[in-house]
């Protein structure tokens, strides 16, 4: 009768820390999926800046002058600063890259469709629509 007692009550004791252990893994896995959700949207934040920056440094200028080397011009030559998800995915989708909706929701298939297009146009592959992938997508835009 011990015996099943002592066994019955180690029995429990097992459930019990199951249990714990179990509530412990969801709490973790729960702080660890809030970490991942700050970081993406901290990504987000610096592409943005990124693209900020990278499009000042996509202004030039160019100087004309006359036939009598007096009258000097400056002009500013200025790519669109930013591109819109939808023109992204649209420009991606033309050139045939991209099979989803244009939604303009920077999903998973946008994010891969754009390193696919970088990589076939030779471009860094980093996932980010700056100067150059820039470029290139504007040329399937209307």
């Amino acid at each position: 009768m011990r015996k099943n007692i002592a066994v019955g009550a180690l029995f429990v004791m097992l459930l019990t820390g199951c249990a714990t252990a179990q509530r412990g893994q969801n709490s973790q896995m729960h702080e660890l999926q809030t970490k991942v959700t700050y970081l993406e949207s901290e990504l987000r934040k610096k592409n943005l800046e990124i693209n900020k920056l990278d499009s000042e440094l996509g202004k030039t200028r160019y100087v004309t002058l006359n036939a009598d080397d007096q009258k000097i011009e400056a002009k500013e030559n200025e790519m669109p600063r930013e591109m819109s998800i939808k023109q992204v995915q649209s420009a991606l989708k033309k050139a045939g890259f991209y099979e989803g909706d244009v939604d303009g929701k920077q999903g998973p298939k946008t994010k891969k469709a754009i390193r696919v297009f970088q990589k076939a146009r030779g471009l860094k592959v980093d996932g980010v629509v700056g100067k150059a992938t820039r470029q290139e997508l504007n040329r399937y835009l209307d």
